[in-house]
């Protein structure tokens, strides 16, 4: 390393840094040492297309793990009473590691194209009449994401409304439920059992 004597405090943070990146680097040789980093490895971690469908019987339900898609496909016109969901929040959570999961999308635009192959089917299974009650929440936007250099908010519900109304679903009304987040973290904290090892007694 060449370097000037002004430069010292520099180099011994270079240095520093350096003994930092030799340490992970061993850590992560270490890693794939034990482990490996097989193609069997590789392909676990790649995304899956399709979803093995798996059915649940009981006396007063039927529970189906599949493509939603895929499965609506399947049933038959003006069958289903009430469609009572909350669909993924655009790419705000992915639910799995496929390519067919619904948060697997970069924007809203690429949500609602994939939305486009789900609703028809919903339209087309429920009863004339019937209600579909969908749970939405709009997003609030960073303005360190955005660019805007403060929050803005997605109207995320009115365009699930503007979708759902595209093929054919009639907007009757809407409820709005005021959400706390320090509040609703509080409770899931609350509720945890780790919180419940440290302290029991704040649980009350």
């Amino acid at each position: 390393i060449i370097y000037t004597e002004s430069e010292e405090e520099i180099k011994k943070t270079l240095e520093k840094k350096w003994a930092k990146h030799e340490k992970l680097v061993g850590k992560m040789v270490g890693i794939i040492k034990q482990y490996g980093l097989t193609q069997k490895a590789v392909n676990e971690m790649q995304r899956s297309i399709g979803v093995a469908r798996q059915e649940v019987r009981g006396e007063n339900y039927v529970a189906v793990n599949n493509d939603c898609v895929a499965e609506l496909m399947d049933m038959e016109d003006n069958t289903v009473d009430l469609i009572h969901t909350s669909i993924p929040f655009s790419n705000h959570y992915e639910y799995t590691p496929s390519y067919n999961d619904f948060g697997h999308n970069s924007d809203d635009d690429r949500f609602f194209e994939q939305m486009d192959f789900l609703i028809p089917e919903l339209y087309r299974v429920l009863k004339p009449g019937r209600v579909a009650a969908i749970h939405v929440k709009d997003r609030i936007l960073y303005g360190n994401v955005t660019g805007l250099a403060m929050p803005s908010v997605s109207p995320f519900s009115d365009k699930t409304t503007a979708a759902f109304a595209k093929h054919g679903f009639v907007f009757f009304g809407r409820i709005t439920i005021v959400t706390d987040v320090v509040r609703e973290n509080n409770q899931t904290y609350r509720l945890g059992w780790s919180e419940q090892c440290k302290d029991g007694t704040k649980m009350g």
